[in-house]
């Protein structure tokens, strides 16, 4: 098995069990990954590392996702739990003719769970967690209210990273989205965790569709905000 060849949306492939790509999800350098494409050490030694790689820029390539939909084992027995997967390409692999055998086989033994498997369909999500510093603990713990009361009601129902960076901006967000912190053992600043959430398959051009988003604070922060750890969506706007 490869998981250098090109993979297409039908094709089956091993993903900790036999399946079919549902959804293929590109997700590309973006300006909260500046952290990593912007640090001219780790740069080298990735590109060293990944000569045949796109290099660490803007715009490049980051990493491939599939939304696989898992049939059977690799003894043929049919997948009954978490027939859905999210991997990223890296985790996946083709079918060498040895599995082809095995899933034919698996169908004709289990038609009617094959068929439950062609019918099964459930949208699956994901998520991007960025790290910021902000300058005292008291300005991190403001940050849940005003992502909640502030800047999630300005943003489209499907959200990009650039309208994210705009709508920060225009609310005097305390920490910006293109400046993620280095390294989190070199600073004694909090540090405040920007979790992003999509869809598998929605994204435009190159960039990621998000649906919403959570603020994590210092776990050793005290905070009497209730909703400081709830999914905070864009009020729900006609398109």
């Amino acid at each position: 098995m490869d998981n250098k060849e090109i993979i297409n949306i039908g094709d089956w492939v091993w993903a900790d069990g036999f399946g079919i790509i549902e959804k293929i999800h590109p997700i590309y350098y973006d300006i909260y990954n500046a952290a990593i494409y912007q640090d001219e050490e780790y740069k080298k030694y990735w590109e060293d590392l990944n000569p045949e790689e796109e290099k660490l820029e803007l715009g490049n390539l980051y990493v491939v996702i599939f939304q696989v939909k898992r049939f059977c084992k690799y003894d043929g027995t049919p997948i009954k739990s978490k027939k859905a997967l999210v991997c990223s390409k890296s985790y996946s692999s083709t079918v060498s003719p040895k599995g082809y055998k095995i899933i034919e086989k698996a169908k004709t033994k289990y038609p009617k769970e094959y068929a439950s498997f062609l019918k099964f369909n459930k949208d699956m999500t994901s998520s991007i967690q960025i790290g910021f510093t902000v300058e005292s603990e008291e300005i991190a713990r403001s940050i849940p209210k005003l992502f909640r009361e502030k800047i999630a009601p300005e943003l489209s129902n499907k959200f990009t990273s650039d309208e994210l960076f705009e709508v920060m901006e225009k609310n005097s967000c305390p920490f910006k989205l293109n400046n993620p912190v280095v390294s989190r053992t070199l600073t004694n600043k909090p540090i405040i965790d920007l979790m992003l959430f999509y869809r598998i398959g929605d994204f435009s051009g190159k960039k990621t569709l998000f649906y919403g988003l959570k603020v994590f604070l210092p776990y050793y922060l005290d905070s009497d905000d209730e909703l400081k750890y709830k999914m905070i969506t864009p009020i729900p706007r006609k398109v």
